[in-house]
């Protein structure tokens, strides 16, 4: 019983902490530099769409563990496909984006490790660096050129 009820925490804490994390990126949309209040930006976007699913997925694990279970693997690529987004498309815009993308990718690492095994976590980190040294490399590309091109 007690292992269940340890089960069924720890799914709705991950849910809550999606929530926490679609709140956070829904409040850096709002208030970056381009102005304050919603856009019809990327950003903005992308923060109303995450924090609707996370707050479906909430209420979802709320109610139902099985459907928070079965839905997982579809919602981990979720996560990763926002970080992604977050990572080569608002990252080299807007610097403090990379405050979220780190605090994504502690999440999506602590899930992993939450719910499959220590060898998925350590998966799920080398594909998140890989992806974190392609942005890095295609940031600084870009920066060349548009120095090259200014001289």
């Amino acid at each position: 019983m007690a292992k269940n009820r340890n089960a069924l925490n720890s799914t709705r804490v991950i849910a809550v902490g999606r929530l926490l994390l679609a709140e956070f990126l829904f409040f850096c949309a709002t208030t970056d530099s381009t102005g304050f209040g919603f856009r019809n930006d990327l950003d903005d976007n992308l923060a109303i769409a995450y924090l609707a699913v996370a707050a479906l997925l909430a209420i979802v694990a709320w109610k139902s563990w099985w459907w928070d279970f079965v839905l997982f693997p579809l919602v981990s690529s979720l996560d990763i496909l926002v970080l992604l987004i977050i990572i080569l498309f608002m990252n080299m815009q807007i610097p403090k984006y990379s405050l979220i993308a780190i605090a994504m990718t502690s999440y999506i690492l602590l899930c992993a490790s939450v719910r499959w095994t220590w060898r998925t976590a350590i998966i799920f980190a080398i594909f998140i660096n890989i992806v974190n040294i392609l942005s890095i490399i295609m940031a600084e590309l870009n920066l060349s050129h548009l120095i090259g091109s200014t001289q």
